[in-house]
């Protein structure tokens, strides 16, 4: 019986430490960091295959369909969304791009 309640209270710290890191994500968008805006020219055509003038441009395109009109939920900028976007069409995974958004909380 002991045993269960121990594994009920991992299971409890388990989920509170996924909620601060939830947290951690949001705080991350309020500095307003992004690839965009913090990495050299280089760096971001070898990231994303596009130069930063045509992520501009994409972005002046369909940013109003990004664009969400609460900030309900602590929503992801157009930018970031296009960029996660883009580095899931040059990799072919998501994943990557999600890692290093979550090491870069750290």
């Amino acid at each position: 019986m002991a045993e269960n309640f121990d594994a009920e209270i991992e299971g409890i710290e388990f989920l509170e430490d996924l909620d601060r890191n939830d947290h951690q994500r949001y705080r991350y968008e309020e500095r307003g960091e992004n690839d965009y805006d913090t990495m050299d020219d280089r760096s971001f055509i070898t990231r994303y295959r596009l130069s930063r003038a045509v992520v501009y441009k994409l972005l002046q395109v369909i940013g109003v369909a990004l664009q969400f009109e609460s900030g309900r939920n602590n929503p992801l900028s157009p930018m970031l969304q296009l960029l996660i976007a883009l580095r899931y069409y040059a990799t072919g995974s998501f994943r990557k791009q999600l890692k290093i958004m979550i090491l870069s909380f750290k």
